[in-house]
């Protein structure tokens, strides 16, 4: 799924597109968080369902999905050491 809604989206900017009844929301860490290279750190989504039908722009997922995962992603980040990844 992911995919298919991220397949050609800029992967350096801020990028929204809606893909059928789907969304793809990508957004550069509004903490300003950097990876150990100093790199901004990007955020990707693949929005369903009434998010997808709410979420129009960038704008919109800053106001819309940013406010749901943003104490988590705050959570992680401040852990001594990043989780394992789940395969």
């Amino acid at each position: 799924m992911y995919e298919s809604v991220f397949d050609s989206l800029d992967l350096e900017a801020d990028s929204y597109r809606a893909v059928g009844t789907r969304g793809a929301l990508r957004l550069r860490d509004p903490d300003q968080r950097l990876d150990r290279s100093g790199r901004p750190i990007t955020h990707d989504f693949v929005l369903l369902g009434d998010t997808a039908a709410s979420v129009q722009s960038v704008e919109d997922g800053l106001r819309i999905v940013w406010p749901e995962v943003s104490d988590e992603y705050s959570r992680i980040w401040a852990l001594p050491d990043p989780p394992a990844s789940e395969s």
